[in-house]
């Protein structure tokens, strides 16, 4: 297995002097390895950046940049991709490089047992902030050094260590660190992003665009008013990522082949497309969130042969995350398998027929309203 180290294909990235330079990929293979072994992996690397983010977060100017790209919200979270905020200001990077070799007593040829490897997932550092608008609200941003933290994506962890600088060095903090602790006190979780993207610019902005120039055709399905009931993300990585993958095919027996309907190209495997990303405060609220994202387009005439929807609406977790199944039968004795990426299982399993559509699917997880339209 040839290794890559993390962070040294994140310094390329961080010197590089041109912003396409970002486009650069650290990705992860998940196939080489288990997931335990791919987690406790990216979690060293994960705790090496946070060395040298530990020593930038004592300074009030690198908090106010992080402040500002946050409230740019440009991924729809309380996140700052750490590539994007060294490329801003080269002297960060060079901080960066010295407080990892200062406080990690090694180099980055040092940090061992790296196992990110070139496959088809880019994968991106970032800072979240947990709670950032209650915390500034409050008037807590940058009063004292955040408390940093590492998450690999294991949902099973809801107490982390958190770490500070001392005078001598990294220190542990005596508080473990959980929800309740970041509702009171400011929490840097260095983490995965979990977008995908080809460049800094928002691809919600590019979304959004695409969708507002897509021409309706004959029988669109969107969906257009959803209500997320259940927390299925970790409160260490922030808002839900309510994905969904979903196939056509006829309306009895399968046929031969399956088609996915896929309007965000830009995803990886068994990601699907995103319908919705749901704060922690939209689910403890149970506010009525209204993406109005298309589900299947020209229904009718793309697929004239294809009448029933085969799909699955989970929560969408990063590789390492292992894959979860929905298994559809058709009472002919042939089935689908539909896998997803999630440390949970679906929020809604289900098939239905364009010209027997429900208008609401629901359940304790999540309802979703649907409208149907004729061009």
């Amino acid at each position: 297995m040839k290794n890559l180290l993390l962070l040294v294909l994140l310094l390329f990235i961080f010197g590089c002097e041109h912003e396409d330079q970002l486009q650069d990929r650290m990705k992860i293979d998940f196939d080489l390895a288990s997931t335990d072994d791919l987690q406790l992996g990216i979690e060293q690397n994960l705790s090496t950046i946070g060395y040298g983010i530990l020593g930038l977060s004592q300074d009030n100017s690198f908090r106010k940049m992080v402040y500002s790209e946050i409230d740019e919200s440009f991924t729809g979270d309380f996140e700052a991709l750490i590539e994007y905020l060294l490329l801003k200001n080269p002297g960060y990077a060079t901080s960066f490089d010295d407080n990892v070799v200062k406080y990690n007593g090694s180099n980055f040829a040092d940090v061992t047992n790296s196992i990110v490897q070139s496959i088809d997932l880019q994968v991106h550092p970032q800072i979240f902030i947990p709670n950032y608008d209650v915390l500034k609200e409050q008037n807590i941003l940058g009063k004292n050094n955040p408390v940093v933290i590492f998450y690999a994506g294991d949902e099973s962890i809801t107490e982390f260590p958190g770490y500070k600088i001392s005078e001598n060095g990294i220190i542990k903090t005596k508080t473990q660190v959980d929800e309740d602790f970041s509702l009171k006190n400011e929490v840097w979780v260095i983490s995965i992003n979990e977008r995908y993207f080809g460049s800094i610019a928002d691809i919600d902005m590019n979304k959004e665009k695409a969708r507002s120039q897509r021409v309706k055709g004959q029988g669109d399905l969107y969906a257009y008013q959803v209500v997320v009931k259940q927390h299925f993300e970790s409160w260490a990585a922030g808002a839900s990522e309510v994905h969904i993958r979903k196939f056509v095919d006829a309306s009895q027996q399968l046929l031969p082949t399956q088609i996915e309907v896929k309007y965000q190209q830009y995803r990886g495997p068994f990601e699907g497309d995103r319908i919705v990303k749901a704060s922690r405060k939209d689910v403890r609220k149970q506010n009525v969130l209204t993406p109005n994202m298309p589900m299947v387009i020209n229904w009718e005439i793309e697929y004239s042969d294809r009448p029933r929807m085969i799909f699955a609406i989970f929560e969408y977790d990063v590789a390492p995350t292992g894959l979860k199944s929905y298994w559809y039968n058709d009472g002919y004795g042939n089935s689908l398998e539909v896998k997803y990426r999630s440390a949970d299982y679906a929020y809604y399993e289900g098939s239905f027929l364009n010209w027997n559509l429900p208008t609401t699917i629901a359940n304790n997880n999540i309802e979703v309203n649907f409208t149907y339209t004729y061009n």
